[in-house]
C-alpha cells in the first residue's frame, strides 16, 4: 500500500468516525431525513471521482424524486440542507473544538 493510500485511508477512516459521532447526537437521532442528507454529501464529498453536487442530483439519490425534477416548484433539497447547516452548527456549538468540525459550504 502506498503512503499516499495510508494517508487517504486514515483520513476517510476519521471522517466516518466523525460521521459516526454526528449522527448518533441528539440533534441528528429523530431526523432519518438530516442523516441520510449528511451521510450522502459526506460520502459524495469524499469520493474524489464524484460530480460536482447539484440540487437535482442530490434530490434524486436522498429524497427519490425524478432526476429531472423542478427545483422550483419542490425546495426540499434547499430547505433540507439549511436545516442540516442548523443541526450541525448546534452540534458542534455544544460538544466539540471548532478544529473538529464537519462544515457544509
Amino acid at each position: 500500500m502506498s503512503s499516499s493510500s495510508l494517508v487517504a485511508s486514515g483520513r476517510e477512516s476519521s471522517i466516518a468516525a466523525e460521521l459516526k459521532r454526528v449522527l448518533e447526537s441528539a440533534e441528528f437521532r429523530q431526523s432519518e431525513q438530516s442523516k441520510k442528507l449528511l451521510r450522502y454529501l459526506v460520502e459524495v464529498s469524499v469520493d474524489e471521482a464524484q460530480e460536482p453536487l447539484r440540487e437535482r442530483a442530490i434530490g434524486a439519490a436522498v429524497f427519490g424524486l425524478e432526476p429531472g425534477y423542478d427545483t422550483a416548484a419542490n425546495p426540499i433539497v434547499r430547505v433540507r440542507a439549511n436545516e442540516l447547516r442548523k443541526r450541525l452548527a448546534k452540534y458542534y456549538q455544544q460538544f466539540l473544538q471548532p478544529s473538529r468540525s464537519l462544515t457544509m459550504q
